[in-house]
């Protein structure tokens, strides 16, 4: 079973109606940003940027040691958006009946990467990130099995934006 672009445009109607998911995913990002993939980077380095400078302000860091990110910035890294989106989907499963399963994915080739991961009737699997364009209509969308090897610069293109995705065969 290939995911349709009906079936996707379902599965990010869910996202979008849930208001935790979208206070996560809401980022205001230049359209270059997120046809790349870098908004979520970029956004996670301004709130790293933000901890360290509070971090150092208030005294709390010394030179070489490593800072404890604000609950807010690890919300808004791809751990906290697939958290919700994951949660979202999940809640909805009753709805969306051409889903199987639903897991908070983490790609373990990437350092710690995480999106979520809907399984199909027939055991396909595509990983829908909303981090990397920080957009809650246009999550980029991927056959899991290629996502897990992101960022290997062979399959770095191969997952597709909402806005541009047909389906997967």
């Amino acid at each position: 079973m290939t995911l349709s672009k009906m079936e996707a445009s379902a599965i990010i109607a869910v996202v979008c109606a849930d208001k935790a998911c979208v206070a996560r995913i809401a980022h205001s990002s230049s359209q270059m940003t997120q046809l790349l993939g870098l908004s979520g980077q970029l956004r996670n380095i301004s709130n790293i940027g933000r901890d360290v400078a509070n971090a150092i302000y208030q005294g709390k860091l010394k030179p070489f040691e490593s800072v404890d990110y604000s609950q807010e910035t690890i919300s808004q890294m791809c751990v906290g958006i697939s958290e919700v989106t994951t949660r979202a989907i999940k809640n909805s499963m009753g709805k969306l009946k051409f889903i199987k399963a639903v897991d908070d994915h983490g790609n373990t080739s990437n350092e710690g990467h995480y999106a979520p991961m809907v399984t199909m009737k027939d055991g396909s699997q595509y990983t829908f990130d909303w981090w990397m364009t920080l957009n809650q209509f246009n999550p980029v969308i991927w056959q899991t099995r290629t996502w897990e090897r992101w960022p290997d610069p062979a399959v770095l293109y191969e997952g597709r934006q909402f806005y541009y995705f047909r389906e997967f065969k």
